[in-house]
């Protein structure tokens, strides 16, 4: 599964703070952060997430909420909108 499917259905994640995950998951709003290649903070915040099932429940549901926000359809259609016109036009111009 992809980090943006388990964000929007409701699942905290914990994750290494590389490349675009700092864009999704907020340390301790939708998920956890941790340190690249620390293995023993990656469990140490998991147990945590599986000790504290409210805070858990807490964080999924701001992530699906800040996902579903993110990706609802009125920003999603001008992209949209432009694939079908790149579309329609290659396949109308061909002889």
């Amino acid at each position: 599964m992809k980090l943006i499917d388990l964000l929007a259905v409701g699942l905290p994640v914990v994750a290494d703070a590389v490349g675009q995950v700092p864009e999704y998951i907020r340390h301790g709003e939708t998920g956890w952060l941790v340190t690249p290649g620390d293995a023993a903070a990656m469990v140490e915040a998991a147990w945590m997430l599986l000790q504290r099932p409210e805070e858990a429940w807490r964080m999924g549901e701001n992530a699906r909420r800040m996902i579903l926000a993110a990706h609802q359809w009125e920003h999603r259609m001008p992209t949209l909108e432009q694939a079908y016109a790149y579309a329609v036009e290659r396949a109308t111009s061909r002889p």
